[in-house]
């Protein structure tokens, strides 16, 4: 190679060098990338970065061009409409004429809303009767299906997809339950939750992962393609 003439070195720093131009050759090919060469962002262009080129007009106005079906909301079906409001007018507008009867196609509009969450709370009590015939005490037993603890199946599932799945925090889903589900809540009893519901969980997400590990192929994004003619 010509950049070693004249120089006596052996193989091992011959490497070194050969290492350390193709290293300054990366480097220097890093520092001319900008968005018009590379997949970076133009907000990481640096001031020297030569300026894009601007854009020929097309000779239309932004936004949605006459004719272009709306993708507005669509309307729910009426079944589906939890309350109607119908809206009449009293009077002609132009004579003030008393006006009756019922618009066959009238305007729609639907304004969809959530409900105030209150808890339902379920007292259990339990009652401890005297036998009328020799005295003894005798207290009833618990419904099955009673939970153990002070939260419910809906509670716990609430509890368990915040924090797992949106990967809220304890104190995030504290407040969160306060503020929108009006329950009170401690810390610890949300990390005892998801304990719990893991437990739940532990049967359906080991059959889940034996069902993964028994395909053929297997995607980050359940998709598959072909090779050599064959889906994988």
């Amino acid at each position: 190679m010509p950049i070693f003439t004249g120089i006596s070195a052996g193989p091992a720093v011959r490497a070194l060098v050969v290492g350390l131009l193709k290293r300054v050759a990366e480097v220097e090919a890093r520092l001319t990338q900008t968005s018009r060469n590379s997949s970076k962002p133009p907000s990481s262009d640096p001031p020297t970065a030569p300026a894009r080129a601007a854009k020929e007009p097309w000779g239309r106005k932004p936004g949605g061009q006459p004719g272009h079906p709306g993708e507005g909301r669509k309307l729910k079906p009426v079944e589906d409409v939890s309350r109607v409001i119908e809206v009449r007018p009293a009077g002609c507008g132009q004579c003030g004429t008393l006006l009756v009867g019922d618009d066959p196609c009238p305007e729609r509009h639907q304004v969809t809303d959530l409900p105030r969450l209150e808890p339902l709370v379920t007292e259990y009590r339990r009652h401890t009767l005297a036998c009328v015939s020799c005295g003894a005490m005798t207290q009833a037993a618990w419904p099955v299906g009673m939970p153990a603890g002070s939260f419910g199946p809906g509670r716990q599932a609430t509890v368990g997809y915040l924090t797992g799945r949106v990967g809220m925090s304890q104190r995030e889903v504290q407040e969160g339950l306060g503020g929108r589900y009006q329950t009170e809540v401690r810390v610890g009893s949300i990390a005892a939750v998801e304990q719990a519901v893991s437990r739940a969980l532990a049967g359906p997400v080991a059959e889940a992962a034996t069902y993964v590990q028994r395909q053929l192929g297997r995607n980050a994004d359940e998709t598959g393609w072909r090779e050599q003619g064959k889906r994988v």
